[in-house]
């Protein structure tokens, strides 16, 4: 396997060839390092209603075209915001790398916010709100981020609220991507089967007139509040908790130790949550934790879904393992958790999308693509005293608890 290209231009913005001659596709995008943690309270939401909403028109193509022209080449786009990034993205067969490239550029460089698609657009997120709102799980996990960020960004909701929304004019949208979406905070990634010189040629001929400017990005300072909450909702059946500790960035030096920490605790069926509150108890159908780090903090979770009854045994059970695996854990746990992540990394390395993925984080944090050799290699210098550490640590932290149920609950 051949090793990514990465060049930088000079306006900027940077550029991946991630070369996969075995293969007879590609998935090829834009990243900029722009999510929710960037707004603010009156602009809550703008980044993920302007990825819809380029979608929406160009000065060269109507919304319908833009879908047409890729999907009746047999291929698709799609988009994501998150709280640190936004990424446009489109897979296609070889052969139309070409037009595919050429419409995500358009859709960056060249969106109108067309007035009328924008009420109507306004009316589709408001529905996606809604989805949301149904959802005990989600709600539960946006009540665990207001929680625990308290008055920082990272505690808003990616999709912003409906007071926001039905406020955005085209106007907004324009100032947002003049501010954010420029080359200097972005980069182009393609991973596949491609012609090299032929894309080359082509990014460049669409970025050779994109102008850049500098971008202040401030993150502010998140830090970690343990509160405690139950939202009730009468109608469902099954309470969702996430439980929460503070824990480290993704650009920690701890991280891969408490990666391999939290393998053992939530990590598939084998792991300590799942089997001494599911298997052995069968107090919840699901368990598991997980790290959600962000680029200058972060947090160990666990998330369950359980009967309202159950919820406060689950949550001492929950507090009990972590005490008791600081205890107990043993060797070949570790060698376990040390196999799942690294079978991962290489299996996620057969995923062109995971590769873009990871290839634009890793650019848009580190202005770099780290060796995922060395990745392995820290995974495989955890040793027992620093899981040890990582779980004293968790066993010491004060709690922060989010709770959806169908009634109130004293936790």
């Amino acid at each position: 396997m051949l090793s990514p290209k990465i060049i930088q231009e000079k306006n900027g913005l940077t550029i991946v060839l991630d070369y996969l001659p075995y293969i007879n596709s590609a998935i090829l995008g834009l990243w900029t390092k722009t999510g929710s943690r960037l707004e603010n309270l009156n602009n809550n939401g703008i980044c993920h209603f302007l990825e819809h909403m380029v979608f929406k028109g160009t000065k060269n193509r109507d919304s319908l075209t833009i879908s047409e022209e890729i999907e009746s080449k047999g291929g698709y786009m799609n988009a994501y915001t998150s709280k640190e990034k936004t990424a446009w993205y489109a897979k296609v067969l070889s052969s139309e790398v070409g037009l595919a490239t050429d419409i995500i550029f358009d859709i960056i460089k060249n969106p109108i916010f067309p007035k009328e698609e924008l009420v109507k657009e306004k009316g589709v997120i408001l529905e996606e709100i809604k989805m949301y709102l149904d959802s005990p799980q989600d709600l539960a996990y946006n009540l665990y981020e207001k929680l625990v960020y308290n008055n920082h960004p990272l505690a808003y909701p990616v999709i912003g609220n409906a007071k926001n929304i039905t406020g955005f004019t085209s106007d907004t949208f324009f100032k947002h991507i003049e501010n954010f979406y420029n080359p200097k905070n972005m980069v182009f990634v393609i991973s596949g089967n491609f012609n090299e010189e032929a894309i080359l040629s082509m990014v460049r001929s669409h970025n050779d007139n994109w102008a850049s400017h500098d971008i202040t990005l401030d993150y502010g300072k998140p830090t970690f509040h343990a509160q405690k909450e139950v939202l009730v909702k009468p109608e469902i059946e099954q309470t969702n908790v996430f439980y929460g500790l503070p824990a480290v960035s993704y650009t920690n030096e701890n991280y891969t130790k408490l990666l391999v920490t939290n393998n053992i605790l939530g990590s598939g069926m084998s792991s300590r949550f799942f089997v001494e509150i599911r298997e052995k108890r069968g107090l919840a159908y699901s368990v598991d934790s997980f790290l959600n780090s962000y680029e200058d903090t972060g947090t160990f979770v666990v998330q369950v879904g359980c009967a309202t009854e159950k919820t406060l045994d689950v949550i001492h059970l929950i507090k009990e393992e972590i005490t008791k695996t600081l205890n107990t854990v043993a060797d070949k746990e570790i060698l376990k958790a040390k196999n799942q992540l690294k079978s991962s990394i290489i299996m996620s390395l057969e995923s062109p999308y995971s590769r873009c993925n990871r290839m634009a984080a890793d650019i848009l944090t580190y202005r770099k693509i780290k060796d995922l050799n060395q990745f392995i290699t820290d995974i495989e210098n955890v040793s027992k005293d620093d899981v040890k550490q990582e779980l004293q640590k968790l066993s010491t932290a004060e709690e922060a608890i989010a709770v959806v149920s169908n009634k109130e609950l004293n936790i």
